[in-house]
């Protein structure tokens, strides 16, 4: 029995309901060497993906992947003919991507001969479903939004939608959305619209759909949703630079819109605003060296302080006319908790620093890394400099 007619008829109608197609279809789509996990995400359900027995392991430092519009790109690199003994940064790993708004995906891998980048890669595809919500009304992708992100929101109609016609507006702290019902039946039940970062707090959204050629008033559709305090610092890596780096909020959106920063997967929480974070949190310095052409981070003071000394120091014994090419001090990157003895308190996750050791090389980079996996990963031939900071639940 083939699912996919049924798939594709009642995804782009928005009436999807991922109980009654189980029940109904005992097949499930499967394409080689690319998995998407789950193979069909409910709302609010994050989403990974993972190469499976496409030969030797891949190179897992540089997994990054990219996302424009409702395609996803995933990049990695392997050795062809493999490598002679374990090696903790090359296995198989599911990248996790996070939620997704409704739509149908195209999912592509590309695999990429390690030391050989100019070579054309193995191709890998795969189509990706996410169907809306039953219930008719306004929802928030991610579910909880951090504060200060681009997120998006979902209109669930119960009629075909002129995805066209989506205006989005704030009014008395309300945000509002019109739009037109559509006069294609097979046209999706549902629209989605990016919505720039907000503060935290609780919100309420209402959309309201018009018939262009009746005179009728508009439906109205509701939705409630809160921002949380928090927000989630994102892992971007260059493979141009094989360098990594993180941000949140607005400069993270500039990262998406295209530059040789992509993705990895990899995020922990923080709090941007002192105002909104605990008062154990501590301000998290950040540092731009243009020789290496990397950041650093650091939350502890003693270590924020030194380097801010030594650029005031070297500066001032360096010709006027010349760039300073040390740590130049940009300000707080956000606030976070600190660990204790090495150690993060209850319901916190731990974020690891490791170091590259590349400063004879004038190269020194540092990655954050959240799961005992990738810490493993990043043992192999990096330093391991313990837990730097503790992500809150």
């Amino acid at each position: 029995m083939s699912c996919a007619p049924y798939i594709r008829s009642h995804i782009a109608r928005g009436v999807f309901r991922a109980a009654a197609w189980l029940a109904a279809c005992s097949c499930l789509p499967s394409f080689a060497g690319l998995e998407v996990n789950p193979v069909f995400p409910a709302y609010g359900v994050p989403v990974s993906l993972e190469l499976k027995a496409v030969g030797p392991s891949p190179w897992v430092p540089g997994t990054r992947y990219r996302r424009d519009g409702n395609t996803i790109t995933l990049e990695m690199e392997n050795i062809p003919g493999g490598y002679f003994g374990p090696r903790a940064d090359m296995q198989y790993m599911p990248v996790p991507i996070g939620e997704l708004a409704p739509g149908t995906y195209a999912v592509q891998a590309r695999l990429y001969e390690l030391g050989e980048p100019s070579a054309p890669p193995r191709i890998f595809t795969q189509s990706l479903q996410v169907p809306p919500p039953d219930t008719p009304g306004v929802y928030a992708v991610p579910r909880v939004p951090g504060a200060h992100e681009t997120m998006e929101l979902v209109v669930r109609a119960d009629a075909p939608v002129d995805a066209s016609s989506v205006r989005l507006s704030t009014t008395n702290g309300v945000i509002r959305i019109d739009f037109s019902y559509s006069g294609d039946a097979n046209a999706p039940m549902f629209a989605k619209v990016k919505l720039d970062g907000l503060a935290p707090g609780s919100y309420r959204a209402e959309a309201y759909g018009s018939w262009p050629t009746m005179m009728s008033p508009p439906r109205q559709y509701t939705g409630a949703f809160n921002v949380a305090a928090t927000s989630t610092v994102v892992e971007y890596y260059s493979e141009k630079l094989d360098h990594y780096f993180i941000t949140a909020g607005a400069e993270a959106a500039m990262l998406d819109a295209g530059t040789s920063f992509q993705r990895t997967g990899q995020r922990f929480k923080a709090w941007l605003d002192a105002a909104d974070a605990p008062a154990s949190a501590v301000p998290v310095c950040r540092f731009y060296a243009s020789g290496p052409n990397s950041h650093f981070y650091t939350g502890d003071p003693g270590e924020c302080q030194m380097l801010k000394a030594l650029e005031q120091k070297e500066k001032s014994a360096m010709p006027k006319d010349k760039a300073y090419p040390g740590w130049q001090y940009e300000g707080i990157a956000f606030h976070a908790l600190m660990p204790v003895n090495g150690s993060c308190p209850a319901a916190t996750t731990p974020v690891y620093r490791s170091y590259n050791n590349r400063w004879r090389e004038n190269d020194s980079n540092h990655r954050f890394t959240v799961t005992a996996d990738m810490r493993f990963v990043m043992s192999e031939g990096w330093i391991d400099e313990g837990a730097v900071f503790c992500s809150p639940a």
